[in-house]
């Protein structure tokens, strides 16, 4: 257990200010506002016993502000001394009161009001004892009260005082406190710095133990290039003293800014470097730490074989030393392996293994991770009510310990979820209150990550002039943070914009500006993407020998890093190019391939969507019946799991099968159930091929020119908005096909 420092004689100049208080006190005669400015608690307890000692036979009171008391400042102190009549109040916890976030206080304002009342009710000395923070924030928040003050003292703690209030904020915890607790940390370690660089010569080992502290608050906000910057000015000093640890914790907190950044090599260099460092002062902590770490890089590089091995080492670690946060975090990471693998019942094991180590250890960050990581796994499992749930347990959970970051990226979550279930009014309002967060605790990388799923809300709505906005915004930040995981995404997903507009060459282009980036990150998955995009474009473009090669690359990559999904989805692919080539046995059997493959890890939108092709495959061979039945199945699927882009479609299809069939009046019926469906969602391609069919049924019918017409040239209208040319000419043909009324 740690214990407090002894503490040095008090410097001349708080002896100067001390004897201040002290005349102030006996010197009163009446009530008078005074503001004792200290930045270290030990530092405070010494100088109240100091003065109590020198005023011995004066009453001085003290109370400790309570902001969770539900009554005023004014009232508590009423309460709390009665009929007393001190000879002072020392008044403590002003900046546990403060709320900096909002820049508004209820009770301060209140407090400041009352200032008239304090003068009659308190005819005695109140002294507020704060940090420089606090009295900043206060003197802005209560400018009346401030103004009628009678006096400010300063008093500035040394080496020894820094090391006392770093102990003590070490002891307090960091990740479980509460939010306002999180930015009173911040605050105090600016506070401790700028006290410390503004000493003739700083105590090299107290300025270094602060800046890491404060780079550690700043790193949790989001803010990772300040946080960076404190730890290289903290590097130097800890060489310069010799302490290894904290060079070696150093090293481990750039590479982990690094790791958050997606600059991998970077991060693994730093790794590399910490490593040996923990294990000459045979710190099993440490290495554990950093082993797990490098164990995340391998992670995110899909390099999972890598990555099970280093959290295997830190596992055995942390159990031999007893650490059952760090046993968690590992645990934790594992299932975060298996879930990027697709195993998702050994993820959700996992995950529910590292809870309650989480609960006993705590850690409320790591509690409040679990939830939403699990509601990942249900997501990808197509169990979205579950996902929901999960994801709304995690938000208060971060929000009560002031995770800004973590709130932000269960908001973002959130919104991928109704993005998925087509829901892109929700998607698109969750976006944006992630995209606030992210900027407001300056976190580009998160501010980066909203801007693209904003892009990709629009892709969906085919709103693709908004869509490249977003990615437009959200490329020069990734670049700017050196994230090339997430340049690469968005090169990619600028790819699929120019390729639904039919932008084939451009298209063609930005893949392969991606591609090269996600070789050099060593990322498997990206490049597997990729390349079954390209595919996808051949596809468009009838080179069907060239898509069939570019999903042959594709699909050994998926295998190599254990992506079933993946593998499913370019069988399926493959399967697309033998149906468009008419080898529907072919097509039948890659479709029947990738079936199982969805069924095993419960994708059940993967299901819907192979049955849906399958149906397709029968209707192009005039087996209606059995087209039927299998459109049937996969709009069940659909409206299982919520996905109304799915459901519309299936109806539109049966609907074509009626049309063929000259079931005229069931035709009508399944267009206008999806029409709509796709308004709704905001999916404009579905909506114009929608009544580009009813136009057909129009002429089948014949029905009027004018209504035939008219349903055209709305597809038309709505394919030429969303840049498909190809449909906007022949349903323009289609229009002027019909004959015009006299």
């Amino acid at each position: 257990m740690s214990t407090a420092l002894l503490l040095p004689p008090l410097s001349g100049d708080n002896v100067s200010e001390l004897e201040a208080v002290c005349r102030m006190i006996s010197r009163a005669g009446g009530c008078v506002l005074s503001f004792c400015w200290v930045n270290h608690r030990a530092l405070q307890e010494r100088l109240v016993a100091e003065l109590k000692s020198r005023l011995t036979g004066l009453d001085i009171a003290e109370i400790s502000l309570d902001r969770d008391a539900g009554e005023g400042i004014v009232d508590q102190w009423e309460r709390f001394l009665g009929t007393r009549k001190p000879a002072a109040l020392f008044v403590y916890g002003l900046e546990h009161v403060l709320d900096y976030t909002a820049g508004y206080t209820h009770a301060i304002a209140i407090l400041n009001l009352n200032r008239g009342y304090i003068a009659q009710r308190f005819p005695f000395p109140i002294v507020f004892w704060a940090p420089d923070f606090a009295m900043v924030e206060f003197s802005r928040q209560a400018p009346d009260t401030w103004s009628a003050r009678s006096g400010s003292f300063h008093f500035t703690g040394g080496p020894a005082e820094t090391e006392e209030t770093i102990r003590r904020l070490d002891e307090a915890g960091f990740s479980s406190s509460a939010a306002r607790d999180k930015v009173e940390r911040r605050l105090l370690l600016e506070r401790v710095c700028r006290e410390l660089e503004s000493e003739p010569r700083p105590d090299a080992n107290s300025l270094a133990k602060a800046r890491r502290r404060l780079g550690d608050s700043l790193s949790f906000e989001g803010q990772q290039g300040a946080a960076d910057r404190l730890y290289q000015e903290a590097l130097p000093l800890y060489r310069q003293i010799g302490d290894r640890l904290g060079e070696a914790n150093i090293l481990q907190a750039r590479a982990n800014v690094a790791r958050i950044q997606a600059r991998y090599d970077e991060a693994e260099r730093l790794y590399q470097e910490a490593l040996p460092l923990y294990r000459q002062i045979g710190d099993r902590l440490g290495q554990a730490n950093v082993l797990q770490a490098q164990g995340e890089v391998a992670r995110m590089q899909a390099r999972y074989e890598e990555a099970e091995q280093l959290y295997q080492e830190a596992l055995s670690l942390y159990r031999q030393i007893g650490d059952r946060l760090g046993e968690a975090n590992v645990i934790q990471a594992r299932a975060h392996g298996a879930h990027n693998q697709h195993r998702y019942e050994e993820a959700e094991h996992l995950y529910l293994e590292a809870l309650p180590l989480y609960r006993q250890s705590g850690d409320r960050l790591g509690e409040a991770n679990v939830p939403r990581a699990r509601g990942d796994g249900a997501r990808m499992q197509d169990r979205y009510e579950d996902a929901d749930r999960l994801y709304q347990e995690a938000l208060p959970l971060h929000r009560q310990i002031g995770d800004r970051l973590g709130e932000a990226n269960d908001l973002l979550t959130r919104g991928d979820l109704e993005l998925l279930l087509a829901r892109y009014e929700g998607a698109e309002r969750l976006d944006h209150e992630a995209l606030a967060l992210y900027r407001r605790i300056g976190d580009p990388l998160g501010e980066a990550n909203a801007l693209r799923a904003l892009g990709e809300v629009a892709y969906m709505q085919a709103r693709n002039e908004d869509s490249e906005r977003f990615y437009q915004e959200a490329l020069p930040l990734y670049r700017q943070i050196g994230s090339r995981l997430g340049e690469a995404n968005v090169l990619k997903a600028q790819g699929e914009v120019a390729r639904t507009q039919a932008r084939y060459e451009e298209a063609e282009r930005l893949y392969q500006e991606a591609l090269p980036l996600y070789r050099q990150i060593g990322d498997r998955l990206g490049q597997a993407q990729v390349l079954q995009a390209r595919g996808d474009l051949a596809l468009m473009q009838a080179r069907y020998k060239e898509a069939e090669r570019l999903y042959q690359e594709a699909l050994p990559l998926y295998r190599q890093i254990g992506d079933r999904l993946g593998e499913a989805n370019i069988l399926k692919a493959r399967g697309d190019v033998a149906r468009m080539q008419a080898r529907y046995e072919e097509a039948e059997r890659l479709y029947q391939e990738a079936l199982p493959l969805h069924r095993q890890i419960g994708n059940r939108l993967g299901e819907a969507n192979i049955l849906q092709a399958q149906a397709h495959v029968a209707r192009m061979q005039a087996r209606y019946e059995e087209a039927e039945r299998l459109y049937q199945e996969a709009l069940s699927l659909y409206r299982q799991i919520g996905h109304r882009l799915g459901e519309a479609n299936a109806l539109a299809a049966r609907g074509e099968v009626a049309l063929v069939q000259d079931r005229y009046g069931e035709a009508e019926r399944l267009y206008q159930e999806a029409l709509p469906l796709h308004r709704q969602i905001g999916n404009r391609l579905g909506e114009a091929n929608c009544l580009f069919s009813m136009g057909q049924l129009a002429r089948a019918t014949r029905r009027s020119d004018g209504e035939t017409r008219w349903l055209f040239t709305e597809a038309a209208r709505i394919f030429t908005a969303i840049g498909d040319t190809e449909w906007a000419r022949r349903a323009s043909e289609a229009a002027a096909g019909t004959p015009t009324a006299p």
